[in-house]
């Protein structure tokens, strides 16, 4: 070894080794994508929320993040999503349909885990809180109804679920 590798050994003492350590690996299992905002056609997908993941130097010093869908009839995963970012919105989904995803956390280096999965619904196409909370009260008509467009009985079709 060089007397220059010797002199930069020294300098390293356990505790920054170990910060070291953890920020070109994953950590032991990623924690599973949070879900945002779910319309009846999306979902909107986050992670690295406490920013765990190194961001400096060159972008392929960086962790990669993957997001995978669960292929229900198969039970495999197929990646919709590859890159630095920390979001992600799944779009082309069908209205009231249950999917599964994971995130999968690659370091620089190429070591990888996978988060537990999370599964998440789209909403049906025609929900609407107005509407909703009318249902639960009971009502007939209502102005936000019209302004909708919506009209009729309390038995008629403009009250979705």
């Amino acid at each position: 070894m060089h007397s220059a590798d010797l002199g930069s050994l020294r300098k390293w003492n356990p505790e920054s080794l170990y910060r070291s350590f953890l920020e070109i690996t994953p950590s032991a299992k990623p924690h599973p994508p949070v879900v945002g905002k779910v319309t009846h056609h999306s979902i909107e997908l986050y992670w690295d929320l406490e920013k765990r993941a190194k961001r400096q130097g060159p972008q392929e010093q960086w962790f990669r993040f993957s997001i995978e869908e669960e292929d229900p009839k198969m039970h495999t995963y197929g990646i919709i999503y590859t890159g630095y970012a920390t979001k992600h919105v799944v779009e082309g989904l069908e209205p009231r349909t249950l999917y599964r995803f994971r995130l999968k956390v690659t370091s620089p280096s190429g070591e990888y885990e996978y988060s537990p999965a999370v599964s998440v619904s789209t909403t049906s196409e025609y929900m609407n809180t107005t509407v909703l909370y009318l249902k639960i009260r009971g009502a007939t008509s209502c102005t936000s109804c019209l302004s909708l467009g919506l009209t009729g009985s309390r038995n008629s079709s403009f009250f979705f679920f």
